[in-house]
């Protein structure tokens, strides 16, 4: 059998390890608690949590309302916040260069002109900061005021305790989907990551036979007409997984639909890419590649002339891009402020225009420009299916994620 090699659960791994090795050591696998303000409140590992159960027949989650939020006076937050901000040094570290850029964000940098926000990356993808996150959270010397990662990163921190809640209510989380929030406000996912059906080449592929349901995947003359014409990325072993918990009835995940969707694909005789690039769709006779997880790769691609459009009906799946608080960071009032920002109306709106095709939490916002491509051809909140980003770490088990990498893997001859 093969070990375990999927992302989540070497992620998952990475975390409990360095807490263990912590342990062993004599150390404190918490963060000394420095004198703030208030009294920050500490980040314990979640309980166990069920698997989402789909709410009625469909199999589609339930509508999101807004989060119930007590009355907060937005303004006095943030003079204080200000205030406090200057006090600890008028910095702020976050582990993604695009935040710290002025002319991304006007508006912010605008309104706090003192504040000094430097974007510092972390190699190694979401392993890689999960494991220096960890490190330094144990050894009491957090270098990061604010993560921007998605929510098995943030899952795998909670569970090792290395994540704290903003030092003060957030007020625009009255407006977010319930399900963006997790961990009691420790995870903030900003903007949810439409993992669409694919991507096809207009030019190559008549609109009639653009794929409407899953079951159309099935249809023998659809598979015999783009034989040898499909683009699939090799990284994407956690689909089947994906597809199991989308087709879930009752609760139970369905593993036989999920493996005949991609079986039908590997009948199709599929060409695989490294990655998710569009570029064979443009240089090549590739028709569709399918399972594209972001949409912003094809809007980019459009942009600059390309003959492509989306594949997305409902249901497909979602994930996140969100933000958490290491223990112990250095900044947490200039957090605050960013925060405020990025999960306001106009933040949530800038970021759809300059970076990215997720779709905005906050149920205010409008939508950006690269937003709105996608949501015109379906990658919208209706069509989608989300895991809410608290279930995460019960829902992308790495006993479930072995079953899904062991059958891609398997059924495609590729190596792990």
């Amino acid at each position: 059998m093969r070990a375990v090699s999927s992302r989540f659960a070497i992620i998952i791994a990475l975390a409990a390890g360095v807490v263990l090795a912590a342990v062993a050591c004599g150390s404190d696998p918490t963060a000394t608690p420095r004198p703030t303000p208030t009294p920050r409140p500490t980040a314990t590992a979640a309980p166990p949590t069920a698997t989402p159960v789909p709410s009625d027949a469909s199999g589609a989650m339930e509508p999101s309302t807004p989060t119930a939020e007590p009355m907060i006076d937005a303004d006095a937050l943030r003079q204080e916040m200000i205030a406090l901000a200057q006090e600890q040094g008028g910095k702020l570290i976050v582990n993604n260069a695009d935040f710290a850029n002025k002319e991304y964000y006007p508006a912010f940098f605008e309104s706090y002109p003192w504040l000094d926000v430097e974007g510092a990356a972390i190699g190694g993808g979401t392993a890689g900061t999960v494991t220096r996150v960890v490190q330094e959270v144990n050894a009491g010397k957090s270098t990061f005021d604010l993560l921007f990662f998605d929510e098995t990163g943030a899952a795998a921190l909670e569970a090792a305790g290395a994540l704290e809640k903003p030092i003060r209510p957030l007020p625009h989380l009255a407006d977010f989907r319930d399900i963006a929030v997790a961990f009691d406000g420790i995870f903030i996912g900003a903007w949810m990551n439409p993992r669409v059906q694919g991507v096809y080449n207009t030019d190559l592929v008549p609109r009639e036979d653009v794929p409407t349901s899953w079951d159309d995947f099935l249809d023998p003359t659809f598979k015999e007409k783009y034989k040898g014409q499909i683009l699939l990325s090799r990284i994407s072993e956690e689909f089947p997984a994906r597809l199991a918990w989308l087709f879930a009835e009752d609760g139970v995940w369905n593993w036989e639909r999920a493996f005949e969707i991609v079986t039908a694909w590997s009948e199709m005789d599929p060409v695989f890419d490294t990655g998710y690039s569009t570029s064979q769709l443009t240089s090549r006779d590739r028709a569709m590649a399918l399972y594209f997880p972001a949409s912003r790769p094809a809007r980019d691609a459009v942009q600059k002339g390309a003959p492509l459009g989306l594949i997305a009906f409902p249901e497909f799946p979602g994930t996140w891009r969100g933000f958490s608080i290491p223990r112990g960071a250095p900044n947490p009032a200039a957090a605050w402020l960013l925060l405020d920002y990025v999960t306001s109306p106009e933040g949530q709106r800038r970021y759809g225009e300059i970076r990215g095709s997720q779709l905005p939490g906050n149920t205010k916002a409008e939508l950006g420009v690269l937003q709105e491509w996608g949501n015109a051809q379906g990658a919208s909140w209706d069509n989608a299916k989300v895991i809410p980003a608290e279930e995460s770490v019960t829902v992308n088990s790495p006993e479930r994620l072995k079953k899904s990498e062991d059958f891609w893997f398997d059924l495609f001859g590729l190596s792990g």
